[in-house]
């Protein structure tokens, strides 16, 4: 779930994402471990991009931006009501960036 997360992400399909995070909720997984996970991969792709050794097919690369944007909703995740919030939240930015 986190490769197929992740990749949406990558690939500006947000819907894809709030598909994955709403099966990640009704299995009743982590969302701290579930986006720390993400934050994870995330990061070693933009690394890759960065370095030159990413692939570079997509027009939609990893960016910092994206990457703050998470980091902030993981702090966010264990003050938050409902535990996906902050995920969805962090989504709804990521897509106003892309129109």
């Amino acid at each position: 779930m986190v490769s197929e997360f992740t990749n949406s992400l990558v690939e500006s399909e947000i819907p894809n994402c709030l598909a994955t995070l709403a099966k990640a909720t009704k299995q009743n997984l982590d969302m701290t471990v579930f986006l720390k996970l993400i934050i994870i991969k995330y990061r070693v792709l933009l690394l890759e991009r960065i370095s030159g050794k990413g692939k570079s097919a997509s027009a939609n690369v990893p960016n910092s931006k994206t990457l703050v944007l998470l980091l902030e909703a993981f702090s966010q995740i264990k003050n938050s009501i409902i535990d996906s919030l902050p995920i969805e939240i962090a989504l709804a930015k990521i897509s106003e960036e892309v129109k």
